[in-house]
C-alpha cells in the first residue's frame, strides 16, 4: 500500500521541527517517552513520599534524555539513504557527476537508492544520446545541402555556357538525387528514434512485392555506386507478401548504403530476397573490407563506436545498424551479420511474412493510387 501525503502535510505545517529527523523524534517521543513519563509522575506521585518520588522522576528524566539522543543517532543513520540520494541528485544537477550510491539494499530506502541510480545513469544516457544526435544532424545536413549546392552551381555553370554538356548536367542530376536521398534517410532514421523511444511505432502491414522492394532499395545508391565502379543486383522472388514494407525499405536503404560505403572500386552488391515457409529471408551482401569480431559485438548500438569511415571516406552517423535492428524486430524479426576482415560482409533479416492475397494486393493498389491523386 502505498503511503498518502496527508500526515506529511499536516506536519510541515506545525511551527515545530523543521528538519525531516526532527519530525521523526518528535513523533518517536510522543509515542514512547510521554506515556512512560506520564506512567512514572503516576507511580511517583502516587507514592505521596517526595523523597522516594523525586529520584524516580530524575531517573526517568535522565533516562528519556539519553533514550531521545540514542533515538536521534539512529533515526539519523537510518536517513542516510535519504540524505545521500538527495545529495547526490543536486550534485548530479551541478556538475554532471553520476550519483554513487549502493544497489545491494532491499528495503524501501535501498530501492530509493538503487532506482535513483539507474533514472539518473538512463537520463545521462539520453542527454549524451541528445547531444550527440544534434551534432550528428548539423553535421550530415550542413554536408548534405553543400553538396546540393555544389552540384547546382556546376549546373548552373554548365548551362550558361556555350555547349552543355547534359552528361555532366545528368551526373549532377543523379548527385543531388542521392544527395536528396540521404537526406531523408538521415531524417527517416531520426524520426524513427524518436518514435521508437516514445514507444510510438507501430507495425503497419500491406502487400509488398518482394521483387520490387528490392529493386527499390539500390536507387539511392546507385550514383554513388558507380562513381566507386561499383556493380549493382538486385535478386527478389517474385512473390507478394504481407509486411510493414516501409520499414523494411528503411532497414534495406541503410544495409545497401553502408555496403556501398565499406566496398573498395571494382566491388559488388547486392540484395537477394526469398520467402518460403511463411518466412522472408533477405541477404545484402558485399565485397567490402569486412569486420572484425569486436566491431561485430557493437554493431547494432546506437551511437556504436563500431562506426568507421568508409572507402571513399565516407562518414556515418552510427544510427543506421541501430535503426535496421530496432525496425526487424518489430515485426518478430531478426538480423544478423558475418564478416572477416578482408571478405566482405553479409546482413541476413529473417521475417515472418503471409503471402498476400489478392484483396491485400487490390487494397494496397488502391491506396497507392489514392496517394498519387
Amino acid at each position: 500500500m502505498t503511503p498518502s501525503f496527508s500526515m506529511y502535510r499536516a506536519m510541515c505545517r506545525i511551527p515545530g521541527p523543521r528538519s525531516y529527523v526532527g519530525k521523526f523524534l518528535l513523533t518517536a517521543f510522543l509515542g514512547v517517552h510521554v506515556p512512560l513519563l506520564a506512567l512514572l509522575g503516576y507511580v511517583a506521585v502516587g507514592t505521596g513520599d517526595w523523597e522516594v518520588a523525586l529520584p524516580i522522576l530524575v531517573v526517568a528524566l535522565v533516562a528519556t534524555l539519553g533514550g531521545t539522543a540514542a533515538t536521534l543517532w539512529v533515526q539519523w543513520s537510518l536517513l542516510a539513504p535519504v540524505v545521500r540520494t538527495s545529495a547526490a541528485l543536486l550534485e548530479y544537477r551541478a556538475d554532471g557527476t553520476l550519483p554513487d550510491l549502493p544497489t545491494e539494499f532491499h528495503d524501501e530506502a535501498g530501492l530509493l537508492m538503487a532506482h535513483a541510480r539507474s533514472c539518473v545513469e538512463h537520463l545521462d544516457e539520453l542527454v549524451a544520446l541528445r547531444l550527440r544526435l544534434l551534432g550528428m544532424v548539423s553535421h550530415d545536413l550542413k554536408g548534405l545541402v553543400g553538396t546540393v549546392a555544389l552540384a547546382n552551381q556546376i549546373a548552373a555553370d554548365e548551362l550558361t555556357g556555350p555547349d552543355p554538356d547534359l552528361a555532366e548536367l545528368r551526373a549532377m542530376s543523379e548527385m543531388v538525387d542521392e544527395a536528396v536521398g540521404r537526406q531523408d534517410a538521415l531524417i527517416r532514421n531520426v524520426m524513427s528514434l524518436a518514435r521508437a523511444e516514445s514507444g510510438a511505432l507501430p507495425v503497419r502491414r500491406s502487400a509488398v512485392s518482394l521483387a520490387e522492394l528490392a529493386d527499390r532499395a539500390l536507387m539511392p545508391v546507385r550514383f554513388a555506386a558507380r562513381s566507386k565502379g561499383i556493380a549493382l543486383h538486385a535478386r527478389g522472388a517474385n512473390v507478394v507478401v504481407h509486411i510493414d514494407g516501409e520499414k523494411i525499405d528503411q532497414v534495406l536503404q541503410n544495409l545497401v548504403h553502408n555496403a556501398v560505403k565499406f566496398t573498395p572500386s571494382g566491388g559488388h552488391v547486392g540484395i537477394d530476397i526469398d520467402w518460403r515457409d511463411d518466412r522472408v529471408a533477405i541477404e545484402v551482401r558485399d565485397t567490402g573490407t569486412g569486420m572484425t569480431e569486436e566491431v561485430q559485438a557493437g554493431l547494432f548500438a546506437p551511437f556504436t563506436s563500431a562506426q568507421r569511415a568508409g572507402t571513399a571516406s565516407e562518414a556515418g552517423t552510427g544510427l543506421g545498424m541501430w535503426i535496421c535492428r530496432t525496425l526487424v524486430e518489430l515485426q518478430d524479426g531478426t538480423i544478423a551479420v558475418r564478416s572477416a576482415p578482408g571478405e566482405g560482409t553479409v546482413f541476413r533479416v529473417d521475417l515472418p511474412a503471409s503471402k498476400a492475397t489478392p484483396s491485400m494486393v487490390a487494397q494496397a493498389a488502391g491506396e497507392l493510387v489514392g496517394a498519387n491523386v
